[in-house]
């Protein structure tokens, strides 16, 4: 199948609303997820090899992946109810569903049967299993503590944050209770958030639970969904436009990003924020414009694949990394970095070719059944006595 067809930008000047609008796939948004999840294998792998900062800031590939969540999901429930007058619940959940569950639950019994099976450590086993209940619900990053020695599956803690936000957000952009209202509620969950506002909470084991769940939703997530807003409103987009539209913007956002986390934390408690606010910027530089100054590296051979499979690889690349370290002795670097690379996309891309496409078609007669239920009976006219 091939992919949906990108209007083109203006050659010059600024992209307008209507070119936004329009398009229909961002395909640099799959640049910006594989250079996420190489990230991401980079810090698992290679990253505490170097002794410079930004070797050691690969993890800020998830926080991309949340800026990339909250815009692009938010963009099309917007659009959705732009053109309908209402968000279909049932339809977006059955979409949602069927693209994490499956995989995520098929990786989750690898691991199950992974411990089981080869793990050495009782201890590491022992917390596995405590785990498991928060893994199989997808509440991790609720329940389970990343700073224990070793805590085997615990990247799952981003799946769950987006999980969360996939089931309760459209029910916030549905509710009628004010036209900013799913907006107001974005600016809180930032402004709440452990990256902006939670450094005036207690430790996370003395304050309320309900404050936990508040401090937990990832910053970059609430951004990407006011930038979605700010996008879908020509009011202000035109504000943006000039900011973000400008050839040269996502270079010059992509180099800003870079800086900083080579930087180590030049901005002292925030840094994290502004790290959570660029990455937010740089999605809606690649967005907003189809010609964006970062579209040549979409022709690096794989690329975009690697963004396409981004979900798999981050599923399987801790499976593909251990499997390296167990049976061949490797430890970290270069080798570990390129061969958990290679063995993991292809784990990726097979899954994507087979298991995933057959999803996908049963999450397409699950559709049909939708529409096909949601439509009014026919009448049935009885004749004349």
């Amino acid at each position: 199948m091939s992919a949906p067809k990108v209007a083109d930008a203006p050659a010059a000047g600024l992209p307008t609303h209507e070119t936004f609008r329009s398009t229909s796939y961002f395909e640099g948004l799959d640049v910006l997820r594989a250079l996420a999840i190489l990230a991401v294998i980079w810090h698992h792998t290679a990253g505490r090899s170097f002794s410079v900062d930004l070797s050691r800031q690969g993890f800020h590939g998830v926080t991309l992946f949340f800026a990339i969540s909250g815009f692009l999901i938010v963009t099309l429930l917007q659009r959705e109810k732009s053109r309908t007058g209402d968000i279909a619940l049932a339809p977006f959940m059955v979409k949602r569903g069927m693209r994490i569950l499956p995989l995520y639950y098929v990786t989750l019994l690898v691991y199950i049967a992974a411990v089981i099976l080869l793990a050495r450590s009782t201890e590491a086993r022992a917390a596995f299993f405590a785990n498991l209940p928060a893994y199989a619900t997808l509440t991790t990053n609720w329940f389970v503590d990343k700073d224990a020695s070793r805590v085997i599956f615990y990247f799952a803690w981003s799946l769950a944050a987006e999980e969360q936000f996939y089931l309760l957000w459209p029910l916030i952009e549905r509710a009628n209770l004010g036209r900013h209202f799913a907006l107001t509620v974005a600016l809180g969950i930032v402004a709440l958030s452990s990256d902006f506002g939670g450094l005036m909470f207690a430790a996370s084991d003395a304050q309320p639970f309900a404050v936990t769940l508040v401090s937990r939703v990832p910053a970059a997530i609430g951004l990407g969904v006011i930038l979605a807003h700010m996008l879908h409103e020509r009011s202000t987009f035109d504000l943006v436009s000039p900011i973000l539209g400008r050839r040269g913007s996502a270079m010059s956002l992509l180099t800003a990003l870079i800086l900083v986390l080579a930087s180590g934390a030049p901005f002292g408690t925030m840094t994290r924020a502004v790290i959570d606010l660029l990455c937010v910027l740089l999605v809606g530089a690649v967005a907003i414009r189809p010609d964006h100054d970062l579209a040549v590296l979409s022709r690096l051979p794989g690329l975009v694949h690697i963004g396409v499979v981004s979900y798999g690889l981050y599923l399987m690349h801790m499976l593909a990394m251990n499997a390296l370290k167990y049976w061949l002795g490797l430890t970290s670097g270069l080798a570990l970095f390129a061969a958990t690379t290679l063995i993991a996309l292809a784990m990726a891309s097979v899954s994507h070719a087979t298991f995933e496409r057959t999803m996908v078609r049963l999450r397409e007669q699950w559709l049909a059944l939708l529409r096909t239920s949601a439509q009014p009976a026919r009448s049935i006219h009885l004749p004349a006595a």
